[in-house]
């Protein structure tokens, strides 16, 4: 969804214009991104929290000359999605469709190997 639909949806739900509902979007992201400059969480219920934290100096490799490479310690912002969230996006187990069980070979079956030609079921062009 881009920002356009998202204020459209809002100006819609809230029966608000769409100026207001662009305004309203604009300040809920403003605010957010310098409390968690700040370093202060924001918790909005039945979404998450947005939070900044500090991650670790570490020992890295630089992939171009393969030598080992120190990181420094720095600042990022984290989410985390409150279980409500989580729950209503994904699957449940029982919906999660189960591939078929390998056949000997690969996928090798006589409807495939006869649909891929004389080669795949192993007869060589020319063979008698």
């Amino acid at each position: 969804m881009t920002k356009s639909q998202l204020v459209q949806k809002l100006a819609d739900a809230a029966d608000i214009s769409k100026k207001q509902a662009d305004i309203l979007l604009q300040a809920l992201v403003d605010l957010t991104v310098s409390s968690v400059k700040k370093g202060d969480p924001v918790k909005i219920p039945g979404l998450g929290i947005f939070r900044k934290v500090q991650t670790k100096a570490r020992m890295g490799r630089n992939p171009r000359q393969a030598r080992p490479s120190r990181s420094r310690p720095r600042r990022r912002s984290a989410s985390r999605w409150r279980r409500p969230s989580k729950t209503r996006f994904s699957a449940p187990r029982s919906s999660v469709i189960q591939r078929p069980a390998r056949r000997a070979g690969r996928w090798a079956s006589p409807r495939n190997t006869a649909a891929m030609g004389p080669c795949a079921a192993g007869v060589r062009v020319g063979d008698p």
